[in-house]
């Protein structure tokens, strides 16, 4: 089981959630920290280039896996989007649950266990998720989600990318394809 955790800006978080999973799984798992934090001045990192160096190193002093997120291209993105930038880093760790069959939580960055979790609980599933509705649409909130990669079927079907025209930043437009009805 590989719990999987998104990171653009905070390396305290990581320390935090780190913590309480020691705490809170009782399981064997491996953590993995996607690291989307911008290696150039953006407003995703308040500016701060270090921050990237931070989260890189609170891993490694962690013993935690670290990979970095492509995100060279948002440098010149004129009309920026965070939900579209939500989307393409969900995708890109898509791409590695696919290339990496195994069980996997994703789990936000900014999301911290309080009691204990069974991440086993649902291991006999193809994925347990939590449906976003909007208005004639329907989809995965990609925050905090299970996927058994070697049970789900119809992979080349998701897509993270924005569904829902309009929706900028807190606008939760990014997610799973969705469904329109």
């Amino acid at each position: 089981m590989k719990i999987v955790v998104p990171v653009c800006n905070n390396s305290r978080f990581i320390e935090i959630q780190y913590a309480t999973f020691r705490k809170y799984i009782k399981e064997d798992y491996k953590l993995i920290i996607f690291n989307d934090t911008k290696k150039f001045p953006d407003y995703s990192n308040f500016g701060d280039i270090s921050i990237y160096r931070d989260i890189q190193e609170t891993c490694k002093r962690l013993d935690i896996s670290c990979i970095d997120v492509p995100n060279e291209e948002d440098r010149y993105r004129h009309m920026y989007n965070g939900s579209d930038r939500h989307g393409r880093t969900m995708n890109f760790i898509f791409s590695y649950m696919k290339e990496n069959p195994d069980q996997y939580w994703i789990i936000d960055s900014d999301m911290f266990l309080f009691r204990d979790f069974d991440i086993y609980r649902y291991k006999d599933y193809d994925c347990a998720v939590v449906l976003q509705e909007r208005p004639h649409f329907r989809y995965i909130w990609p925050n905090l989600f299970y996927f058994n990669m070697d049970r789900l079927r119809y992979t080349e079907l998701i897509n993270f990318k924005p569904q829902c025209p309009g929706f900028w930043f807190g606008g939760a437009g990014s997610g799973g394809r969705g469904e329109r009805y």
